[in-house]
């Protein structure tokens, strides 16, 4: 995964190829969150009457690095804490 990502920022920053292009790269996967940088990463929710909701992380907020740092700056297991928002509700 750190290899394809790798690739795919090289194609985004033109380093790959013959001009930089946008790359969007749609998952489900808290694995593959560990290898972007989290300037690199947006959340989609879904909201209740069906609009889509893009997030950036927070990475401005002067409370990220501490928050960053608490989850060993792991963006899977920050996602996954449900502070960044795109996580998948439970059934109720």
């Amino acid at each position: 995964m750190q290899q394809l990502i790798a690739l795919l920022r090289g194609i985004a920053e033109g380093t790959v190829g013959r001009r930089a292009i946008q790359v969007v790269l749609a998952t489900h996967s808290a694995d593959l969150l560990e290898h972007p940088r989290p300037e690199e990463v947006r959340f989609l929710s879904r909201e209740a009457d069906g609009s889509v909701t893009i997030e950036e992380a927070p990475i401005g907020d002067p409370d990220w690095k501490r928050v960053y740092d608490e989850y060993q700056q792991s963006m899977s297991a920050l996602w996954l804490s449900g502070n960044l928002g795109g996580v998948p509700r439970s059934a109720a």
